[in-house]
C-alpha cells in the first residue's frame, strides 16, 4: 500500500517537472504510472496517508537506507544516492509546506536542514553527516 502511494506521488511529481531517480526506479522497479483526475484530486490525502501512521515508517526506512549507503560510498560516486534523497526531501516539504501536513521529526530534520542539495557544499555536508552517523569516517 504504502508503495503504491508513493508511486503515485512521485509520478505526479514528474509530470510537474521534478527530475527522476534511476536510484529509487531501480532499487524498487518503480514505475511512474498514468495518474488519473482522481489522483490528482485526492493528492492531499495521499500525502496524509503516505505520512500516516501505517507508512511513516517507510520513509523512515528509506531516508536511513539510503543514508547509510551514503556513508559506505565515496563522494564522487553519490549522485543517484543524493538525488534519491533530494527527491525523497522535496516530498518531505511537500507534505509539510503544501500539505500542512505534520510529518516524523526526524523525517522533517532532514528535509529542513537539506533543502538544498543542488548545491556541493551541501552535498558534502550530507555526505559528512552520513559518515558520521554511520561510523564511515
Amino acid at each position: 500500500m504504502c508503495m503504491q502511494i508513493f508511486t503515485i506521488i512521485y509520478s505526479i511529481q514528474l509530470e510537474n517537472g521534478v527530475t527522476s531517480s534511476q536510484r529509487l526506479e531501480g532499487d524498487f522497479n518503480l514505475k511512474p504510472v498514468n495518474v488519473t483526475e482522481d489522483d490528482r484530486r485526492n493528492l492531499p490525502d495521499l500525502y496524509r496517508e503516505l505520512f500516516g501512521v501505517k507508512c511513516e515508517h517507510f520513509l523512515i526506512s528509506l531516508v536511513e537506507n539510503y543514508m547509510k549507503e551514503l556513508a559506505k560510498t565515496p563522494f564522487n560516486d553519490t549522485k543517484d544516492l543524493i538525488g534519491a534523497l533530494d527527491l525523497l526531501q522535496g516530498v518531505i516539504m511537500t507534505a509539510r509546506a503544501q500539505h500542512e501536513i505534520i510529518v516524523h521529526r526526524d523525517l522533517y530534520d532532514f528535509a529542513q536542514k537539506y533543502d538544498r542539495l543542488d548545491d556541493e557544499d551541501i552535498r558534502l555536508s550530507l555526505h559528512e553527516e552520513a559518515r558520521k552517523k554511520y561510523k564511515q569516517v
